[in-house]
């Protein structure tokens, strides 16, 4: 997808939200994007890349993402309003 960061939904510390250990630091900045344009395209970084429902989730890759943060982006895509989170 052609897609426009529309909003900063959140600035992630990595460790402090029970990731595997890494031996280098992360933090993780969430943009709530709009699709200007585009289709869905494999590339290196992703395969097979769909939406979800929120009850529907499938398994997640625990290094990137863990269930929690997936919450908090659907309260995020339910009240726009909803204040950047920082870490």
């Amino acid at each position: 997808y052609e897609t426009r960061a529309a909003k900063l939904l959140a600035v992630w510390d990595r460790d402090r939200h029970g990731h595997p250990p890494l031996a280098w630091y992360v933090y993780k900045l969430v943009f709530r994007c709009e699709v200007i344009g585009g289709a869905p395209a494999d590339s290196i970084e992703t395969q097979g890349a769909r939406f979800f429902p929120e009850d529907a989730i499938p398994d997640l890759s625990r290094s990137r993402v863990v269930e929690s943060q997936i919450r908090r982006l659907f309260e995020h895509l339910r009240d726009p309003d909803l204040p950047t989170d920082f870490d």
